[in-house]
């Protein structure tokens, strides 16, 4: 009985004739596979089989990596977790042009970090000078995903070794040329 009942609410909600674009969000609306126009919140009408409402959320949003390690252009080898806020500027660009835009966010947000960390000067990374560096590191980042309709808001370490004493297994297994 139960998943009779399951079934009867998710045909209707299938066949729902409207959609709801809360406050936070903003909506696609596409009519047989093309888009049609941005919609703001409220309530809209639909057929289904030949329209939909794809909602993007607006509100800043908080991506982090896992551990990285970097060596460091004197040797050393740093070892951090990243995080940051973004937020979408333009619905559209974050659904049409990339598959997954949150995904890919963090993707980019690892590679870049891990980038530009590995070529800057090791005096940089002291405490006292930090912060203009996550200033550049939320500018570097937000420059590779404004493509996507995404906006770095800010760049934060959430751990952040320096000097960090990494197990030999590890960086053998990192670059297996050397064996």
């Amino acid at each position: 009985m139960g998943e009779l009942l399951r079934l009867a609410l998710d045909t209707i909600q299938f066949a729902w004739p409207f959609r709801t674009i809360e406050k936070w969000e903003r909506g696609l609306y596409v009519v047989c596979g093309r888009w049609i126009w941005e919609l703001g919140p409220g309530v809209y009408p639909i057929v289904w089989f030949f329209c939909r409402v794809i909602p993007v959320n607006m509100a800043d949003a908080v991506l982090g990596t896992s551990r990285l390690d970097v060596t460091l252009t004197d040797g050393s080898v740093l070892s951090f977790q990243a995080m940051a806020t973004v937020r979408v500027k333009d619905a559209m660009r974050a659904i049409t042009a990339v598959d997954e835009y949150a995904t890919t966010t963090q993707e980019l947000l690892a590679a870049v970090v891990s980038d530009k960390l590995g070529e800057v000067n090791a005096e940089r990374l002291e405490p006292e000078k930090r912060k203009r560096l996550l200033g550049d590191l939320r500018r570097w980042v937000s420059e590779e995903t404004e493509p996507y309709g995404v906006e770095v808001v800010a760049v934060r370490f959430s751990s952040f070794v320096l000097r960090a004493r990494v197990h030999r297994l590890l960086i053998d297994q990192a670059n297996p040329a050397m064996w």
